[in-house]
């Protein structure tokens, strides 16, 4: 039994060596950059959301609604998402005090979009989150084989990385035993979301709506909507607003970051004529899974202890990697057969 597992851990590793070493340099790079905004001292009202739309809206005419977000300095920008007819997307950066637009962008162009969209599909879509998928679950058979695998488990955690005679097998061993329990909440919280995003691609179809413009949410309506949100759940921080399309309500994204996992992000629901909150729905199980497995897997929405964490773990998943990778080589020389007995095998 242990011989077979010992081969299906060995060769499920060489199939998800090359994708887990993108997961992983994407993932170092993604904790290395600055990626979501430190928490406010007070919550912050972007009181020029609306002269922004107005603004955008005299420059782009035929542009869509798109997200509003927090910069990674809230309190000097945010950001506003466009996209044309044509299909081209835009990322506007405002000033939130009086709505001054400070940059324009194409979206994904930044260094840590480009990430992102490597760490979740290879840059090629819905084949490479099939891919990202894919490893996922096997980076999972790797970790319950491995530790399956594994004798004198405790002696191995105590002694020197590179012990004995074989110090980068000893290497490879003890990271993969440090590291356990992040890779295994890795893979879990990556199934799950990818599996998630990967069905809504799957079951997209092409938009067919007619354009619709900044101008269906009146001017200073947003602001007032977004002080409303804030007062309404104190301590929590605007995570994204989207405006209304036709007559749908306003979605406010907020976070609590001292709640638990599955309640850090929740949506309040905002008329778009009255600017008055909905009667809020209770949020299903499935999709509180959904935030505490983005949470878990991020390590954004937590404080920087847990983001430096996440990073040293991270570096020895690189670690694990890179020590696979030799071991394999390593392995296919010590089985070549030296030059003379190959000369005397054809003799």
């Amino acid at each position: 039994m242990r011989a077979a597992l010992w081969k299906v851990h060995r060769w499920i590793g060489l199939a998800c060596l090359a994708p887990f070493l993108v997961l992983t340099l994407t993932g170092i790079g993604l904790l290395i950059l600055p990626a979501w905004p430190t928490g406010a001292a007070s919550p912050l009202v972007p009181i020029g959301i609306d002269s922004a739309m107005a603004e955008a809206n005299h420059r782009f005419p035929q542009a869509q609604i798109g997200l509003v977000m927090p910069g990674l300095s809230p309190g000097k920008e945010w950001t506003l998402a466009l996209r044309d007819g044509d299909g081209i997307g835009r990322t506007l950066t405002f000033d939130p005090r009086d709505g001054r637009i400070l940059a324009v962008a194409r979206s994904g162009s930044s260094l840590r979009d480009v990430l992102l969209d490597l760490h979740n599909s290879l840059l090629i879509g819905l084949p490479g989150k099939l891919v990202m998928l894919a490893t996922s679950l096997g980076l999972l058979t790797l970790a319950i084989t491995g530790f399956a695998i594994m004798r004198r488990r405790l002696r191995v955690l105590r002694r020197v990385p590179w012990h004995g005679a074989y110090p980068l097998a000893s290497l490879h061993k003890w990271t993969g035993l440090v590291a356990l329990a992040f890779l295994l909440l890795l893979s879990v919280t990556g199934a799950m979301l990818l599996a998630f995003k990967t069905l809504g691609d799957l079951r997209s179809a092409p938009e067919r709506s007619a354009r619709q413009t900044i101008e269906q949410v009146r001017p200073a309506d947003l602001a007032a909507m977004a002080s409303t949100a804030l007062a309404l759940y104190p301590g929590a921080e605007i995570q994204g607003i989207m405006p209304a399309r036709g007559e749908a309500p306003v979605a406010i994204m907020l976070l609590d970051r001292s709640a638990p996992p599955w309640a850090k992000s929740r949506t309040l629901m905002l008329d778009r004529q009255s600017g008055q909150p909905l009667p809020a729905r209770p949020v299903p199980a499935f999709m509180q899974m959904m935030i505490a497995a983005k949470s878990l897997h991020t390590g954004l929405w937590s404080s920087a202890a847990v983001r430096g964490l996440y990073l040293a773990c991270a570096l020895l998943c690189g670690v694990l990697a890179c020590s696979s990778l030799l071991l394999w080589l390593q392995r296919r020389r010590l089985r070549r057969p030296p030059p003379s007995a190959s000369k005397a095998f054809h003799s």
